[in-house]
């Protein structure tokens, strides 16, 4: 009986002592379990668990080695697949929330139901001193014609209008409106046209009445900032780069999201002015984990939908037409010049192949070959394919909007002629020069969904899954190139690459996670991707 006494004790002693020299388990907050997690490091190693603490990424690996190494407050587990978070590399938040207190009129499919829109806006909003919003689009409709204002004198004699087409390029104004801003049939303005017989406003032409109009005030403008961060969230987006923004404006947004109320990190592009370049020059570079306010927007040239994008040669149709330069080339060189004192990032809209050939000749000029400055060209839309090896040679990086060409392609070879369409939307081709792009959406130029994007760029089509070999198919980009260009490609042209756009040890926590995978070649899946969930941080939002 005292052998098996002993017996019994030496087993306990055993298992104590084995127990005593187990090593302890490594604490976290989180330990996500998915399908599959893409880290998009170079290799886009494939994990089934990720380890967060603090915010950050501790580690990935298998299953079996995460649980044996940590133990987690919380765990997760997905039916999914987790990508790194998305980022929107040129959008435009501030107009989202713009437009969500305004007329709604994208895919309005008649001029006609552009009407009808204003008027229920008028009967919701009786105390609306104007009627003003954006998204009409006439490639839309049956006739295809650039609309007048015959109508909306009509409908609002009283009541100044004013509605911008889908590019933000262009806008109808009523009588009224043009009453108000004093428009004379001899007003000139640089940069822009002035159609007074039909209330057709042209990019710097509609200052003049949008200038007349009352902002809205900062109650108005913060639900709306709220609304669109609650928006691009759903879609799985934590990063956006606004492309123009005021300093009061890029204050508003990030007070709400210190208060908890928007939770997105932003990269903010100054609008650019005289009075924001010196703004520029005092203070310098802003730097930390949620906001960055590193960068100028320049605009180059129009639009193509409204035939302001600058051309080398004149409009298909046209003898003499060739867009609209909407900043003088000295005004250019010289902000180039101060911002490269200054450490700015350069970001310059350009739509033409005059245009895109203008600014990287210029850049070329500041720059003189200097690597890693990540001037962005945005937009890249029309080029002379010539001009391409300037990207290369000059490290330019391109900032384009696949959803851009399946939505121009009702009318872009109607602006162009044939001649010039293998140099439009050539994503592929720059891709080829550059070894880097950076994708966004131009919202609310477009919706700010980023699996239609995607579905643009690698297959060509638009969401009715037309045309059905692609727009212009040479230029497609593999699926890995495309979430490339909206992940870690995207954070490198902001200078974001030592937090975000992969997931790697020591990186934020920044990830979504998908019912579909990207990145299996099923493409007709692609938008009818369902976000399952989005973390900031480690944080699920």
């Amino acid at each position: 009986m005292r052998f098996k006494t002993l017996s019994i004790l030496c087993v306990f002693a055993l298992a104590f002592s084995a127990c005593q020299n187990k090593p302890a388990k490594n604490q976290a907050d989180l330990i996500v379990f998915a399908s599959k997690i893409y880290t998009f490091e170079n290799e886009y190693v494939v994990y089934e668990a990720m380890v967060i603490n603090d915010g950050e990424i501790l580690e990935l690996g298998s299953e079996v080695e995460m649980l044996k190494k940590y133990q987690a407050k919380d765990t997760q587990r997905f039916e999914g697949f987790v990508f790194p978070g998305l980022i929107d590399a040129h959008c435009h938040f501030w107009g989202l929330a713009q437009t969500l207190l305004q007329v709604d009129l994208m895919g309005s499919k008649s001029w006609n139901e552009v009407i009808e829109r204003c008027k229920v806006f008028v009967e919701e909003n009786p105390e609306a001193e104007w009627i003003t919003g954006r998204g009409w689009d006439e490639t839309l409709w049956e006739d295809s014609q650039m609309p007048n204002n015959t109508l909306l004198n009509e409908a609002f004699p009283d009541k100044p209008v004013f509605i911008r087409r889908v590019d933000g390029h262009a806008g109808i104004a009523n009588n009224k409106a043009m009453e108000l801003a004093q428009i004379s049939k001899d007003a000139i303005i640089e940069g822009g046209e002035i159609h007074l017989e039909t209330g057709l406003l042209i990019d710097n032409a509609m200052s003049l009445v949008s200038d007349k109009i009352p902002p809205f005030n900062r109650q108005q403008m913060e639900k709306g900032l709220i609304r669109a961060g609650e928006i691009c969230n759903k879609l799985g987006l934590t990063t956006l780069a606004d492309a123009g923004l005021e300093p009061e404006q890029i204050e508003m947004i990030d007070s709400l999201r210190n208060a908890g109320n928007i939770h997105l990190r932003f990269y903010t592009m100054l609008s650019y002015s005289l009075s924001n370049l010196d703004y520029a020059q005092k203070k310098g570079v802003t730097k930390t984990d949620f906001l960055r306010i590193n960068g100028f927007k320049f605009y180059a040239d129009g639009a193509l939908g409204s035939s302001g994008a600058k051309l080398k040669q004149p409009y298909c149709g046209s003898e003499f037409h060739t867009g609209l330069q909407l900043t003088s080339t000295e005004e250019l060189r010289h902000a180039f010049s101060v911002l490269d004192s200054i450490g700015f990032q350069a970001h310059t809209h350009c739509i033409g192949d005059s245009a895109n050939s203008l600014i990287l000749g210029l850049y070329n000029e500041v720059l003189q070959g200097k690597q890693n400055k990540r001037w962005r060209i945005e937009h890249a839309q029309v080029l002379d394919l010539a001009d391409l090896s300037l990207f290369g040679e000059n490290y330019i990086i391109p900032s384009v909007q696949p959803i851009h060409a399946t939505s121009d392609m009702r009318m872009a070879e109607k602006r162009l002629c044939s001649h010039r369409m293998s140099g439009a939307y050539a994503y592929k081709k720059l891709l080829d020069q550059t070894g880097i792009i950076a994708i966004g959406t131009d919202f609310p130029v477009e919706k700010p969904d980023p699996f239609a994007n995607f579905y643009a760029a690698v297959a060509r089509k638009n969401t009715d899954h037309q045309p059905t070999e692609g727009f212009l198919p040479e230029d497609k980009l593999s699926p890995q190139q495309a979430l490339s260009g909206m992940t870690r490609w995207a954070a490198y042209s902001l200078f974001m690459e030592d937090i975000i756009g992969n997931l790697e040890k020591g990186k934020k926590a920044d990830f979504v996670v998908l019912d579909v995978d990207l990145l299996s070649g099923q493409q007709e899946k692609i938008i009818e991707t369902t976000v399952l969930a989005v973390y900031l941080e480690g944080k699920r939002i």
